[in-house]
């Protein structure tokens, strides 16, 4: 299901929330982490007599399937999480409350017997597309049991970990692998000074495949709810680009990503904004998540190099000099006298091609801007001088 824009009842509509709806409310609040403080919003969906609890932030969409609703109307309609809590505790009181709309359709008020809560509806939000995707052909099914230890190995923090000591800290994410009848899970800690946990569950058969995701979406899915059901897990086996988790009552969707992409996705993408450069797409594939660039008619990639043991990953910039070059003993002494005449960047050559590589920290990608200016700058001067390289 699509979601695209914001649908108010007409006047006179109501429709009776329970504790169903609270319970969901509250599932879908915290797994995608709305921010009452940021005037985020969790969205009422009613489609096709469905009725549908629903929020969606960067990586993550959630969703609780409340009752099946007699309501002739279609709607979208956003709440701010203050709200529906005050309105939860008169939920509870009375069991049943009667949600309605004031007649200018810009209060919310929930009423039983002669107390009443209103609250503005927040229309300056606009949705985003959400979407309820459950497709995949790798489907995985855990019980009630298995799901909720797989949420408690998640968030099992291993102590106190100070957050100043690591600039960008970022929790580590939960690495799933597939296959063989088995699923592994684990929670690495070494980049922080811990030690990894691993849990294996046997599964039905399916491809062997391995991801990752935001350990906090999952884990928090997976034991902060109410549901007794088993759950399943469905993803793609050729193009796995989400995760999604869910059964009859709720679920969520997270984005599969890298953990070592994630900590410095958004400080890369500044730097590449300041040159007018935008990232489409990185390839998260291989070992070394690369992300390819066009500047000044130049050809670069960016690659991110993790370090398992923490402190160490960086960036590496690399461009093209040469193609079509003899790779022998006379070429390679020749790349290596002139890295000797050079600082802070180095030659390789990597089958006929020799590329120029500059490596940085990932706690100076503030530096990202101006490499990418020298580099280009020096393409030209640089394809000359080793075009007597070439057959």
């Amino acid at each position: 299901m699509t979601l695209a824009q914001i649908q108010l009842p007409p006047s006179g509509w109501s429709i009776e929330l329970t504790k169903d709806d609270i319970e969901r409310f509250d599932f879908v609040k915290q797994v995608s982490r709305r921010l009452e403080t940021a005037g985020e919003v969790v969205w009422l969906s009613i489609r096709d007599g469905e009725r549908t609890w629903c929020a969606k932030e960067r990586n993550t969409t959630v969703w609780g399937n409340a009752v099946l609703d007699g309501s002739p109307f279609d709607l979208l309609m956003p709440f701010a999480p203050v709200f529906l809590r005050h309105v939860a505790g008169l939920v509870i009181e009375s069991n049943m409350c009667t949600l309605k709309v004031s007649p200018d359709q810009k209060v919310c008020i929930v009423s039983s017997g002669a107390e009443e809560v209103h609250g503005d509806i927040p229309v300056e939000w606009m949705p985003s597309d959400l979407e309820f995707g459950n497709d995949g052909d790798i489907s995985i099914n855990l019980n009630s049991m298995q799901a909720r230890r797989l949420g408690e190995l998640i968030n099992d923090w291993p102590g106190p970990v100070d957050k100043d000591e690591y600039p960008n800290f970022l929790a580590p994410f939960v690495v799933i692998e597939v296959g063989d009848e088995k699923m592994t899970c684990t929670m690495d800690w070494s980049r922080y000074g811990g030690r990894a946990n691993t849990l294996v569950f046997a599964i039905n058969a399916t491809p062997h495949l391995k991801f990752e995701c935001d350990a906090y979406v999952l884990g928090h899915g997976l034991t902060e709810n109410f549901s007794q059901e088993d759950w399943a897990m469905t993803l793609s086996s050729t193009n796995p680009t989400h995760l999604a988790v869910y059964n009859s009552e709720i679920g969520f969707s997270v984005t599969l990503e890298r953990e070592c992409v994630a900590l410095v996705r958004e400080q890369i993408e500044n730097e590449l904004k300041l040159l007018d450069l935008e990232v489409k797409e990185w390839n998260i594939e291989s070992s070394h998540p690369i992300v390819h660039i066009t500047y000044e008619s130049t050809q670069m990639e960016i690659v991110i190099i993790p370090d398992k043991t923490g402190h160490d990953d960086y960036i590496r910039v690399t461009m093209c000099v040469a193609s079509g070059v003899s790779n022998n003993l006379a070429t390679l002494q020749e790349v290596n006298n002139f890295n000797e005449a050079r600082l802070g960047q180095k030659y390789v050559m990597n089958g006929d091609s020799i590329f120029l590589v500059t490596d940085i920290a990932t706690t100076a990608i503030s530096e990202l801007f101006s490499i990418i200016i020298t580099m280009a700058s020096q393409w030209a001067d640089l394809s000359v001088l080793f075009a007597m390289l070439k057959d």
